[in-house]
């Protein structure tokens, strides 16, 4: 599980939906938002009830995409980010590692608008 601190708080999380930019991938779709008043990227996953509808399946899966992140790796990105997953109906029969590679694949598209946006 993510350390507190480095998830999204529900403030954010609504500020997140309203004004952001989107990433989509199969399993995943992410919206994001660069801010230069934090230190750390925070991360926030969302699996709604369309995706399971028992809550002890969707916190699996929640905590799956959570253990795709370390405090080491977010620490290492290049930009500091607000970063909103939202599971798609897709993930429910997909493997750990897609999942992860989804997890990896986004972080790197963000990563490369983060270096267009600085440029």
């Amino acid at each position: 599980m993510l350390a507190k601190r480095l998830r999204l708080s529900k403030k954010s999380v609504n500020s997140l939906i309203q004004k952001s930019r989107k990433v989509h991938k199969k399993t995943l779709r992410a919206l994001f938002s660069f801010s230069d008043t934090i230190k750390t990227s925070h991360i926030g996953v969302v699996v709604p009830k369309s995706v399971y509808k028992g809550a002890v399946q969707r916190n699996v899966l929640r905590r799956l995409i959570y253990h795709c992140f370390s405090e080491t790796f977010l620490k290492a990105l290049p930009f500091q980010a607000e970063i909103l997953f939202f599971t798609q109906k897709d993930a429910r029969e997909a493997s750990k590692e897609l999942l992860c590679a989804d997890v990896e694949a986004t972080l790197k598209e963000i990563s490369g608008v983060s270096k267009n946006k600085i440029n």
